[in-house]
């Protein structure tokens, strides 16, 4: 009788085990054109539970991604080559990561990340184009949120945070008439701005809370910086050079 009731055990736990692993999803699609059809390539991935990783690799004109996570440590990753792209990352839970790239001529494409939960962190990087846009929103406790933009004018950045202990670093390089937008409401925030380029560029951070420290940095002509801060200990830091 021990015996099987050992075996029964065994068979459980080894049952449980398998249960509990995390799940993988990769999606890869080429496509230099958008084909006769003129119709473009269409990413969905949607992963409910724990430590799951979704990767979407995409590599043609006006593609469009769509990556959703709920649950924690769980991974999403989303690489698009082209023109027109979008990606759009949604995670809830704890302690997820999110990370977006865009390059080589990725010209009037756009970047959508939201996260609600406590220690998430999310990234989106652009590089070479024009009229590029990212967007980042996280609702939570100790996020950390991070945009670069490299070599394109016109391009805009935007990072909403709500909760305390929150971090925004925003980096916009090479151009001209780029805009970029920090929001942080809570306390002991920290938003770090850099715009580097020709000029004419617009940055904007506006902190809602106490002890919170915001930078703005400039390089460049013609560039305008606006910062603002509501509620006691705060710190704030403007630097313009030519």
């Amino acid at each position: 009788m021990k015996k099987v009731n050992f075996c029964i055990c065994a068979m459980l736990l080894v049952g449980a085990s398998v249960v509990a692993q995390s799940n993988v999803a990769n999606v890869t699609q080429n496509n230099a054109v958008q084909g006769v059809f003129n119709v473009a390539n269409t990413s969905n991935i949607t992963q409910t539970g724990k430590s799951n990783i979704g990767s979407i690799d995409v590599n043609g004109n006006g593609s469009s991604a769509y990556l959703v996570q709920t649950g924690n440590t769980n991974a999403a990753t989303v690489a698009q080559v082209g023109n027109g792209l979008s990606v759009y990352q949604t995670q809830v839970g704890l302690q997820n990561t999110a990370s977006a790239t865009q390059n080589t001529g990725a010209s009037s494409s756009s970047s959508t990340q939201l996260q609600s939960g406590n220690n998430n962190l999310v990234a989106s990087l652009q590089t070479s184009g024009t009229g590029n846009a990212s967007s980042q929103m996280q609702v939570g406790n100790s996020n950390s949120a991070s945009t670069t933009q490299t070599g394109g004018s016109y391009g805009t950045a935007t990072q909403s945070q709500s909760g305390n202990f929150n971090t925004a670093t925003s980096v916009q390089k090479g151009g001209s008439g780029n805009y970029l937008s920090q929001t942080q409401t809570g306390d002991a925030n920290i938003a770090s701005t850099l715009q580097q380029g020709v000029g004419s560029n617009t940055g904007v951070s506006t902190q809602m809370g106490s002890l919170n420290k915001s930078t703005l940095e400039q390089n460049g002509f013609g560039n305008y910086a606006q910062l603002a801060q509501k509620g006691f200990g705060n710190l704030s830091t403007v630097i313009q050079a030519q």
